[in-house]
């Protein structure tokens, strides 16, 4: 990981340090307005770039890149999404409830769909589309997919094949797909399942 933030020939006592950094990059967002999206390069959205690039291979877009200072931030951008209860997101049972309580407090309509306990917590497109259609026939406008990988509180991790089932899906349905892969780092070291983005 060291390789992301300095030269391999840089002189390891002359590193930066990581949370001085970070603290001095919050401070310069600040004089500004925080929580605002500046597209714009700068070495903060070229380490985003470097670190997305290092873990998936995806050269990204700075312009595509949002930072924010914590997940629930990010989740509660989903109100993008909901212009009332009519709009629907569909998302994982179960699931940590922030996404549930999130799509309440801003007026949407939960889409569940169920992971499959006996295949380890599997998620099934087969479901995902017996939910889509079930939530238009009550006339429910579903908007988004949430994909929580690593899943949370479940702990399993989509197949790559898997996650390009989910990302055909949603292209072919229309849906914002919500990728909720901060768990991908934190895979304990016996899981030999790898934790693919899908970005890929």
């Amino acid at each position: 990981m060291d390789r992301l933030f300095m030269a391999d020939d840089e002189d390891q006592s002359q590193r930066e340090n990581p949370i001085r950094k970070v603290k001095d990059l919050a401070e310069e967002r600040n004089e500004h307005n925080r929580y605002a999206f500046t597209p714009k390069e700068s070495e903060e959205d070229n380490t985003s770039q470097n670190i997305i690039y290092a873990c998936d291979g995806f050269h990204a877009d700075p312009n595509d890149i949002f930072l924010t200072d914590e997940a629930s931030l990010a989740v509660h951008m989903m109100q993008l999404l909901i212009r009332s209860e009519n709009d629907g997101i569909l998302c994982p049972i179960p699931q940590y409830p922030l996404y549930s309580a999130s799509i309440d407090l801003h007026g949407g309509t939960l889409v569940p769909y169920y992971l499959n306990e006996a295949t380890g917590w599997g998620l099934e497109v087969s479901s995902l589309k017996k939910q889509l259609e079930a939530a238009k026939s009550q006339g429910i406008i579903v908007r988004a997919l949430v994909v929580i990988n690593r899943g949370n509180p479940t702990g399993q991790v989509l197949g790559e094949e898997n996650q390009r089932d989910i990302v055909e899906f949603c292209r072919k349905e229309g849906l914002v797909l919500l990728a909720d892969e901060v768990g991908k780092f934190s895979l304990a070291k016996d899981v030999e399942t790898s934790c693919n983005s899908s970005n890929k």
